[in-house]
């Protein structure tokens, strides 16, 4: 299985991790909800980029539904740690 240096981009990621329970979220919130997963994975959110975050989360009930659901698969398959084990 790939480890998270080899994701450049989440188009990758979306082959790998589209499920039947993924399906009740739109293509695109899954995509964006990916890219932040993966913007914030590369280094930590500034504080732009939080509020952008938030913002976007806020934005519709199915970007915070795919948000989550994105943070359960990557962490369920380990290719995000835990928070207090990054660096």
């Amino acid at each position: 299985m790939p480890t998270q240096n080899h994701f450049h981009d989440s188009s990758a990621l979306i082959d790998i991790f589209m499920t039947d329970s993924n399906d009740r979220y739109d293509d695109r919130a899954w995509q964006q909800a990916l890219d932040w997963l993966l913007r914030a994975q590369e280094q930590p959110l500034d504080t732009t980029g939080s509020a952008a975050l938030a913002a976007w989360l806020a934005e519709h009930p199915s970007h915070r539904a795919a948000y989550d659901e994105a943070s359960r698969v990557w962490l369920l398959t380990g290719l995000v740690p835990p928070a207090d084990e990054r660096t």
